[in-house]
């Protein structure tokens, strides 16, 4: 199975540690998309790292039971019940859709702050925020414990 992803290793400024972000995009809703995420469960062995942060377009939430074995291994969503993709057309004030791009991290991950960026706003702006993309940006400010 050919995953869409790639992991990259960052090493900070005045730190002996280093940590791996794991960028990746799913397969759609209907095409089972946690056939594919099942396979982030050994990263931390794979990448020999308890530092690990998986970000992307999962096309399932937070509270698909696939992440219920990555919760178990201490991993935790950054993005909890929001929305991030924009609809094709406005309806009432609303241009937000599903919430499938999040980014989990791993235990020894230290959340500061997450969110999504909401740069729409306002419906007289789907269009063109759409022309930049369908997702709104998910963030997460972060530092690197030992235990």
């Amino acid at each position: 199975m050919l995953l869409a992803c790639q992991s990259i290793k960052f090493k900070p400024k005045k730190s002996d540690h280093t940590f791996h972000v794991v960028n990746f995009h799913s397969r759609t809703h209907s095409d089972q998309p946690e056939l594919e995420i099942e396979l982030f469960k050994d990263y931390h062995q794979r990448l020999n790292t308890d530092h690990i942060l998986i970000a992307g377009d999962f096309n399932i939430n937070e509270r698909h039971n696939i992440w219920d074995g990555f919760y178990q291994q201490g991993y935790k969503s950054a993005v909890k019940s929001s929305k991030t993709t924009l609809k094709r057309k406005c309806s009432s004030g609303d241009y937000l859709s599903h919430s499938i791009d999040n980014i989990y991290y791993s235990k020894r991950i230290k959340l500061f702050n997450s969110g999504v960026v909401d740069y729409v706003e306002t419906c007289k702006n789907l269009l063109a925020a759409r022309k930049i993309s369908d997702h709104l940006p998910v963030f997460l400010e972060f530092s690197i414990t030992d235990n």
